[in-house]
């Protein structure tokens, strides 16, 4: 292609070919590109303009416009042959355009090229191209567009014939150029798990390469390809075994040795048999010197990254690697053997701090997600007033934003929390505790936030460093980055334009215990002051049911405790550190752990002593029964991993505790109206406790949340506390008061459940599980932040997991036809009407979207918040799950007809109708699932349960047939021995009921007693007597 680009300018010359408005430009790069293959896309820009463009005659019949016939432009004749797009976003819009010209001309669209990413106007050092090949819809991705243009033509029909008539053409057909490109239809197979989040059709998720992505026409390859190709793949296989949290980094070098050593056991003879063999079958010594250094080069494919220190180097020069920083936070005398003496040295302590800046950049330049949270945070602009549902929307940010005008600033929040790496119970418990720094961007879409993927590490130090140094010493670290960050900023290539983006500390998030430790109030919650928002004594906060706004803390009050300098007047130990910010200030951290208040708190107090008094008091229901129903309530497929716990009698009977996790609390407080709900009256007080706790957690978990809502939380708060006192007659613990300020603090910050530990927390389980799999602590901060760092690495090279709207489905389900008649037939479409037996559908057992998962089993969806009469929400109970096109989500569903609502069981009463209705997922109303269950909380099935096997000796008589069928053995050990029980029991009642008739009959009825003969009626009073006697006594004489 080299020698057709001089042909190509020599021609352009010497007939004086204009081509068009950016023939400058694309002359330069087609001279002196400014990157490699600049000059290779110039010249294909510039092929069309080549040839003059010829009139089509329409066909009258196919073409839907009023001209007999078509001359198309220079520029519409270029794009038929390639088209340029900015970004992936355009490619679908780009290609409906031209499927509707093609019909509103009654033409055939043939197969093209796009190049993504390609602009003559922009400076491209720091951005890659895509190329892609487009035939019959379906989208065919290539390594370069040389490929993708042979690809292309190769697929034209007259093309072929052309080639065939003058004896050039090799047979080539589009299975063998499958071998080498990524197509983005399916394989529809039976049992095939797909992953569609790699499609084109995904906006921001780019394409991660494997072996089979790099095969490539042997036409095409040359030495210095194949060498590229080798070496990105060995950097990636070499960052994919650093990001394993399980292999540690010295096992990494014996990966790579154990593979050299496998390749150099079999590579030297291959080597020798394909050289020998084409030199026996003549071939061109050119190509054989060619196929000779392959094989040198597949016998030493890590040459370049043999040792760590050139791995390392190879990353960083990729621009994927931020190395952690070591810092000295102080000085500590460490004893020493000399000359059989001990003695003692200075040695300095550190800790690891991650440059916030360089893994910002590297985050926000990833996969489109800087576009992707300017997007978010301007559609949370046309939101409704009436709702809060980022923290981008409250009033502390918005007043954040006016000391920044005419600037892109975003929020941080960061985290703290201690952590232990080794055995909490052992005998070096707290010597590795840890203390964990994290930020993360609450201006992420929701779909994202809740990812661990996008928490980032700041930094890592010894907890009792901390102790012994303090705050200062720790955090001037990270304080001083977040003024750089606020103050100065950094810079972004977003598609070859620069933005300065600014960021701005939000919140400082963590537990209780953690918050009150780093802004510097007192660690101890039964001290005279122990609330961080409110200057009210324990005394008080273990009545008070409202806020006092009063009390709160601010600015000047704070000030004056710091002057006082005594935490037992104050609360506070010593000036926040954090205040060095400009932007922040203590008093205006409003944040709250939800996930330790509520769910590790207040309902394990509140449900605790709730259970105690239903079970060992009132006798609602025993334990037994509890136990029965909580082990098999059907929590639905997405609650089925966090179900609570058996409950002792232990734990409940003294104090009413209860020992559950967050996770587990969460689901057994969901779901508890609805698994002891019938057992207790409705109006008892106790359950009027949960009824109300229940209301208050569901508002404060909501994603977003109504201001009226926020009202009425304040109310419920106030009712609960004082009805907790009354019932239980006891007063409020701390967690408890923090619950008066969730009304203000929504307000001020947004909802809660954006600033909750439970995701943070899980982000701890990464250190644990690498500092597990080494047993080295000499430097273990180094150590696990160098690890976090080598896994984010390896994610920034495949853009792996920053990607915002990816859709993953489970495996191909083979629906039979007379299903989809079934479906064409009795379904409600909402908006797209689908055909089950033509439309590119596919069945699938599971779909996840936006980081939730649907499926088919026994799963209820909110399809509105309110519809009909009654404004009640629409449910639909999911029969179906359905792929179209590899991009869209659809499901089908059964719908329910919501009734009303119960407030004892806080549950929606419905009953499930016969109507389908289909729709895609993204129209979900919420995308929460739920669970239908029934009151009566009996199985309809009966579950088979593994026999026990016993152990017999030789001389026992045979064994009996065992029954394992769990039907037949209901029906002859339960429902027999009642039925037999039931019928023996009423064929003696019956008897007696006989005799009782026999004796007594004629006096059932008086007045029939005139029509019988005088002999009959002495007859029946001689039996009754002689019934009524015992020998010769007589009742009746």
């Amino acid at each position: 292609f080299d020698g057709f680009i001089i042909k190509l300018l020599q021609y352009i010359e010497k007939h004086s070919i204009k081509l068009g408005v950016q023939e400058t430009l694309v002359l330069q790069e087609l001279k002196t590109p400014s990157k490699p293959g600049n000059d290779i896309v110039a010249a294909l820009r510039l092929i069309p303009f080549l040839f003059q463009p010829v009139t089509l005659k329409l066909d009258k019949k196919r073409k839907k416009c009023n001209a007999p016939s078509w001359r198309p432009s220079k520029v519409e004749q270029s794009s038929a042959f390639m088209e340029f797009i900015a970004n992936a976003n355009e490619l679908k819009t780009t290609h409906s355009q031209k499927v509707e010209k093609s019909i509103q001309f009654g033409t055939t669209l043939q197969p093209y090229v796009i190049i993504i990413g390609h602009s003559v106007e922009a400076n491209q050092e720091d951005h890659s191209i895509e190329s892609y090949t487009v035939i019959n819809n379906t989208y065919y991705k290539l390594e370069t567009p040389l490929k993708a243009l042979d690809v292309c033509f190769n697929n034209l029909r007259s093309y072929k014939n052309h080639m065939n008539q003058h004896e050039l053409f090799f047979t080539k057909n589009i299975n063998s150029n499958n071998s080498h490109i990524k197509t983005f239809n399916v394989n529809r197979e039976l049992d095939t798990t797909l992953n569609i989040s790699t499609a084109v059709h995904s906006e921001t998720q780019e394409y991660i390469p494997n072996s089979s992505d790099n095969t490539i026409s042997v036409s095409l390859i040359d030495i210095e390809c194949f060498k590229q190709i080798l070496k990105t793949n060995a950097l990636l296989l070499a960052a994919k075994w650093y990001s394993n949290k399980v292999i540690p980094r010295k096992e990494v070098q014996v990966l790579f040795d154990d593979v050299q050593y496998f390749n150099n056991s079999f590579l030297h003879v291959l080597k020798n048999k394909v050289v020998d063999t084409l030199k026996s079958a003549d071939s061109n010594s050119d190509q054989i010197k060619e196929i000779s250094s392959m094989f040198d080069l597949l016998l030493s494919p890590f040459s370049f990254i043999k040792t760590e220190h050139l791995r390392f180097k190879a990353f960083e020069e990729a621009g994927v690697l931020v190395k952690p920083d070591m810092v000295v936070i102080g000085q500590r005398l460490n004893d020493k053997l000399k000359l059989g003496r001990v003695i003692f040295e200075p040695k300095s302590v550190e800790m690891s701090d991650i440059p916030l800046k360089q893994v910002l950049k590297l985050v926000l330049e990833t996969s489109n997600l800087f576009i992707t949270i300017m997007n978010y945070m301007k559609d949370l602009e046309n939101t409704s007033d009436n709702c809060i549902c980022s923290f981008t929307q409250s009033p502390i940010w918005l007043s954040k934003l006016t000391k920044h005008p005419n600037k892109i600033v975003l929020p941080i929040f960061l985290f703290f929390d201690d952590f232990e790496i080794t055995n909490p119970l052992g005998s070096h418990s707290g010597s590795q505790k840890l203390g964990a720094l994290y930020i993360s961007l609450p201006c992420l879409p929701p779909e994202l936030s809740s990812t661990i993927n996008y928490i980032f590490l700041a930094g890592l130090f010894k907890s009792f460093d901390r102790t012994e140094f303090g705050n200062v010493a720790i955090f001037k670290h990270i304080v001083d980055q977040l003024n750089f960050l606020e103050n100065i900023g950094i810079v972004i290539n977003i598609k070859g334009s620069l933005y300065r983006v600014f960021f701005s500390l939000g919140l400082i998030l963590g537990d209780n215990l953690g918050v009150h430790s780093v802004l510097g109030f007192t660690e101890s919650f039964v001290a005279q002051y122990p609330c961080r928002f409110c200057k009210l004594s324990k005394t008080e906060c273990h009545s008070q049911i409202d806020q006092v706004d009063d009390k709160l803390r601010n600015i000047d009050t704070y000030n004056s405790d710091i002057e006082i300098n005594d935490v037992y007047l104050t609360g506070i130990k010593q000036s926040c550190v954090f205040n060095e910010i400009s932007s922040f200030h203590v008093t205006e951290n409003y944040a709250v752990d939800i996930m330790h208040d509520l769910l590790e708190g207040v309902c394990k107090y509140d449900i605790g002593l709730m259970l105690n008094k239903m079970i060992f008091s009132l006798k609602y229901f025993s334990i037994n029964t509890l136990n029965d129903r909580i082990e098999s309530f059907n929590y639905g497929s997405i609650d089925i991993r966090s179900r609570p716990p058996l409950i002792s009698v232990e734990s409940l009977k003294p104090t009413g505790t209860l020992k559950m996790s967050a996770s587990e609390m969460s689901c057994f407080m969901r779901y508890l109206c609805l698994i002891v709900g019938d057992l207790v009256p409705e109006n008892s007080k106790i359950w009027q406790v949960y009824i109300i706790l229940r209301q208050i957690v569901d508002i404060v978990f909501s994603k977003s949340i109504k201001f009226k809502d926020i009202n009425l939380l304040k109310v419920l708060i106030s009712e609960h506390h004082e009805l907790y006192m009354q019932v239980f007659n006891t007063h409020l613990k701390p967690k408890h008061h923090h619950m008066i300020h969730y009304p203000m603090i929504i307000q001020k910050s947004g909802p809660l459940s954006m600033m909750w530990s439970m995701r943070f927390e899980a982000k701890h389980k990464q250190f644990k599980d690498a500092a597990n799999s080494t047993s080295s602590r000499k430097n273990v901060l180094y150590t696990l932040a160098l690890k976090h760092q080598l896994h984010l690495s390896y994610r920034f090279l495949i853009s792996k997991n920053f990607n915002c709207n990816g859709l993953e489905v489970g495996r191909i389900l083979n629906v039979s036809l007379s299903k989809r008649e079934n479906y064409n037939t009795n379904m409600y479409f909402s908006t797209t009407k689908l055909n089950f037996l033509n439309d590119n559908l596919i069945f699938v057992s599971w779909i996840k979207l936006k980081n939730q998962t649907y499926n088919c089993n026994n799963m209820t969806i909110v399809l509105s918040m309110n519809s009909g009469d009654n404004n009640l929400p629409k449910f639909g109970f999911v029969q179906s799950l359905i792929v179209l096109n590899d991009s869209k989500a659809f499901f089908i569903c059964k719908l329910f007809i919501t009734n009303y609502f119960d407030d004892h069981y806080q549950a929606f009463n419905v009953t499930l109708g016969s109507q389908l209705f289909c729709d895609s997922l993204d129209n979900l109303a919420s995308i929460n699932p739920t669970v239908c269950s029934d009151i009566l909380n009996i199985d309809k099935t009966f579950k088979k349960k593994r026999l026990r096997k016993t152990k017999k000796q030789f001389d026992y008589e045979s064994s009996d047939d065992i029954n394992d069928d769990p039907e037949n053995n209901f029906r002859t050990f339960y429902f027999n021995v009642i039925a037999d029980g039931a019928i023996s029991s009423f064929s003696e009642r019956f008897n007696q009921f006989q005799i009782y008739n026999n004796n007594f009959c004629f006096l059932y009825n008086i007045s029939e007693l005139s029509k019988i003969t005088n002999d009959d009626l002495m007859k029946n009073c001689l039996d009754l007597q002689n019934y009524l006697s015992v020998g010769n006594l007589y009742d009746i004489v």
